[in-house]
C-alpha cells in the first residue's frame, strides 16, 4: 500500500498464524519480502516478489523454519530450523541455524586467491577516485533466484548442543553472532561463514547472559541487544560492552489504563479466540455492556475481578486475567511429612508419609507417639502447629515426641518440605497403593501406570515405566484420573501403538523383538474420571479413536483447548485459547461434554472414606478378561 494507506493489494495469501505469526523481512534491493507460513502444520519460508506476487519457496521440509534474514548482498538467506524434531504438539529437537543460497554456490579455488594478489596491484595503479563500470555493477545489489536444488543449496551453519535462537549477520555477511545455551548458559556465540571455518563456533562475550533482540548498527561497528530489560551495546572490534541507560516518567490515568487493558483483552479474544462464534454469545455486546462500569473501578484487583467476570461469559476453559507477579505467601509453613490426629488431649502422629522428612526416623518415631515440642517450644493440643511452623522452610526443625506407652521423650531433627512437596509425597503413596492392588488382583500379570499430568517429566516417567514394567507383563492399566493436562498426548499414544514386527538375535544371546519395547499387541485399559482435564482428555480421545482398548471410569471434565498467554501494558497477562481441538468428524472437544468412557463407573465420597476404588476394580476385571481372550 501507499504511505497514505491507499492502493493496498494482496500479494501473498497463506496461513501465517495470526498474532503468533513469524516476522517478514525485506530483501536488500526492496523487491522481495521473505515470510514464514504454516504448511502441513509446520513453518516454511518463501520469498515473494512485491510487484508480481510470484513466490519462491526457500524451504520445503517436514520441520519448522523461521526467522529469515537476508544477507546484505542478497546472495543467501539465513534462518533458524528445528531439524531434529518437531515443535508441536510437543517440542522435540533443537533450533540450529541454516542458510539457503539463492544461486548455486560456485567452487572456490586457492589459485584464484593467489591470482587476486596481482589484480589488487593492477587496481592500485589506477588513479585515485577513478571507478570502473565493473565496480559499479559489483556494488549494485540485485537479488536473483536460481533455486536448482534446495537440498544442495541449503547448508548447515550451526549444529550445536543447545538451542540457537536470536542471530544477526555482520562483517559483510561473513560472521554470524547468535544466542545459544550450548554450555548451559544463554549468551552470545560467534561463527564465521567462510567455507573452511563453518561450524567452528566459539563463545563471544559470555559474561553477558539472557540476551535477546540482536541488532547491528548500520556501519557494522556495534551490536545492540536487550538483556534483563536493559539495552546494551558491544563494540565488535574491541569487545567493549556498555549499557545504554535512559529514564522516563509516565503519568498514568488509572481509568484510561483500565479502559485500554479491557479493550486489549476484548480485541485479542475478538480476533484470535479459537471459536469464531464465541461459544454462541455476543462477545461485542458483552464488551460494550461492561465498559461503562470501568469508571467506577479504582483498584487493580477490582479490575482483574471485573475483567474475569466478562471473560466468564465465554464459558471457556483455559481463560483468565491476572496482575503482574504471582501471589506469594510471606512465610509458608514447613511440613514434616506426617499425618496428624488432633484431639482435646494430644497432637498424635497418625502415620509417617513415605520418603517425607520424618520417614528416615521411622524406627524411632512411630504412629501413636505424641508431639510435645517444636524447636524446644512446648506444644499443647490448643496450638496451631502450622503457625509455629511458619517460615521454617530451609531450616532445621527439631521435633520432640512422647512415646504413648513408655512416656519416653524422643527428639529428632528433620529437613522440612513445602506443602506442595508433601502433597506430591502423598500422591506417590496413593500411586503405590494402586499399583499394589493391581499386582495382587492380577497375580502380577498386569502393570499399572499413573500419569498426574502431561508434561515432559510425566512423559519421561511414563516411558520408563512402560518399558520397565509393562512390556514384560501381559497388559497395562493406564490411569489418567485427576490428570490436569500438558502437551505430550502424541508421544503417549505412539508408545501404546508401537508394533512388534520382527525378532532378532545375536548368536549366543537371547532373542529380542523389533521394534524394541513394542506394545501394540498387548491389551490396555484406560482409566478416566470427572477431573481428567485438557491434554489428559486429548489422550483419552485419541485412545478411543484409535480403538486401543476399553475406557473405564467417569466422563472427563470437558476442558480442552490449547492456550497461550498475552501480556498487558502494566505487566499483567491473560490467557488466550487460540487452538481448538476436534474429533475426526469435526466435533469440538471443548463443548461436547467431555470424553465418555466405554464402561461407566463412578467413585463417590463414601468410596474415598472407606478406601475403596470401584473404578480400578472394574479396570482390573476388564484387563483380565482381555488377557483371557488372547
Amino acid at each position: 500500500m501507499d504511505p497514505t494507506g491507499e492502493n493496498d493489494k494482496l500479494i501473498f495469501e497463506a496461513d501465517f498464524g495470526g498474532r503468533m505469526a513469524d516476522r517478514f523481512t525485506w530483501s536488500p534491493d526492496s523487491r522481495f519480502i521473505s515470510v514464514a507460513f504454516r504448511h502441513n502444520s509446520n513453518l516454511d519460508i518463501t520469498a515473494v516478489e512485491i510487484e508480481t506476487g510470484k513466490a519462491h519457496a526457500l524451504t520445503n521440509t517436514a520441520y519448522d523454519e523461521r526467522m529469515p534474514v537476508w544477507s546484505s548482498k542478497g546472495k543467501f538467506i539465513l534462518f533458524s530450523s528445528n531439524r531434529f524434531g518437531h515443535s508441536f504438539p510437543e517440542f522435540t529437537g533443537k533450533w540450529d541455524l541454516f542458510r539457503v543460497d539463492l544461486q548455486p554456490e560456485k567452487p572456490e579455488f586457492k589459485e584464484d586467491e593467489f591470482e587476486s594478489l596481482f589484480k589488487d596491484e593492477e587496481k592500485s595503479e589506477k588513479k585515485a577516485g577513478e571507478k570502473s563500470e565493473e565496480q559499479d555493477e559489483k556494488n549494485e545489489v540485485k537479488v536473483v533466484f536460481d533455486l536448482v536444488d534446495l537440498d544442495i543449496q541449503t547448508k548447515t551453519v550451526t549444529n550445536t548442543l543447545g538451542d540457537d535462537s536470536a542471530f544477526v549477520l555482520a562483517s559483510g555477511d561473513e560472521v554470524v553472532y547468535f544466542v545459544s545455551d550450548i554450555d548451559g548458559k544463554s549468551h552470545l556465540w560467534k561463527i564465521v561463514l567462510k567455507k573452511d571455518e563453518r561450524e567452528e563456533y566459539q563463545p563471544f562475550m559470555p559474561q553477558i547472559t539472557n540476551i535477546r533482540d540482536l541488532q547491528c548498527s548500520q556501519d557494522g561497528k556495534f551490536l545492540y541487544y536487550l538483556s534483563r530489560g536493559r539495552i546494551g551495546r558491544i563494540e565488535l572490534s574491541s569487545k567493549k560492552n556498555e549499557s545504554i541507560s535512559f529514564q522516563a516518567q509516565i503519568k498514568i490515568d488509572r481509568a484510561a489504563d483500565y479502559e485500554q487493558m479491557l479493550a486489549e483483552l476484548y480485541y485479542t479474544l475478538q480476533y484470535y479466540f479459537y471459536d469464531p462464534d464465541f461459544h454462541a454469545v455476543n462477545w461485542s455486546k458483552i464488551y460494550q455492556d461492561f465498559r461503562p462500569v470501568l469508571q467506577q473501578v479504582r483498584e487493580d484487583q477490582d479490575f482483574y475481578d471485573y475483567a474475569n467476570m466478562m471473560i466468564g461469559h465465554l464459558n471457556s476453559s483455559h481463560t483468565g486475567i491476572r496482575g503482574p507477579g504471582g501471589r506469594q505467601v510471606e512465610k509458608p509453613s514447613a511440613h514434616v511429612g506426617v499425618i496428624w490426629d488432633f484431639n482435646e488431649k494430644n497432637i498424635t502422629l497418625n502415620r509417617t508419609i513415605k520418603n517425607g522428612p520424618l520417614y528416615i526416623h521411622r524406627d524411632k518415631i512411630k504412629p501413636g507417639d505424641y508431639l510435645v515440642r517444636i524447636n524446644n517450644k512446648e506444644i499443647s493440643p490448643d496450638d496451631n502447629i502450622w503457625t509455629i511452623l511458619n517460615g521454617l522452610l530451609d531450616t532445621r526443625v527439631r521435633l520432640t515426641f512422647e512415646d504413648r506407652d513408655t512416656q519416653e521423650q524422643k527428639t529428632v531433627d528433620v529437613d522440612p518440605v513445602s506443602a506442595r512437596q508433601e502433597q506430591s509425597l502423598r500422591l506417590e503413596e496413593w500411586i503405590e497403593s494402586r499399583r499394589d492392588i493391581v499386582k495382587t488382583k492380577t497375580d502380577d500379570k498386569v502393570a499399572y501406570i499413573y500419569m498426574r499430568a502431561m508434561g515432559q517429566g510425566d512423559l519421561a516417567r511414563f516411558l520408563k515405566e512402560l518399558e520397565r514394567d509393562a512390556v514384560p507383563r501381559q497388559g497395562l492399566i493406564l490411569d489418567l484420573r485427576f490428570n490436569f493436562g500438558g502437551n505430550v498426548h502424541d508421544r503417549v499414544l505412539q508408545a501404546l501403538m508401537k508394533p512388534v514386527y520382527a525378532k532378532w538375535r545375536i548368536r549366543g544371546l537371547s532373542e529380542t523383538p523389533q521394534s524394541s519395547f513394542g506394545f501394540a499387541h498387548k491389551p490396555v485399559v484406560l482409566l478416566i474420571n470427572e477431573v481428567t482435564l485438557s491434554d489428559g482428555e486429548m489422550t483419552a480421545n485419541g485412545f478411543k479413536t484409535l480403538d486401543r482398548g476399553p475406557i473405564v471410569g467417569n466422563t472427563t471434565y470437558g476442558w480442552l483447548i490449547f492456550t497461550t498467554s498475552v501480556r498487558l501494558m502494566n505487566g499483567g497477562s491473560f490467557r488466550l485459547p487460540f487452538w481448538g481441538c476436534y474429533t475426526l468428524d469435526g466435533k469440538d472437544l471443548e463443548t461436547i461434554g467431555g470424553i465418555k468412557p466405554d464402561i461407566m463407573v463412578v467413585n463417590d465420597l463414601n468410596d474415598e472414606l472407606e478406601d475403596k476404588d470401584p473404578q480400578l476394580d472394574r479396570a482390573v476385571h476388564t484387563i483380565l478378561e482381555l488377557i483371557e481372550k488372547k
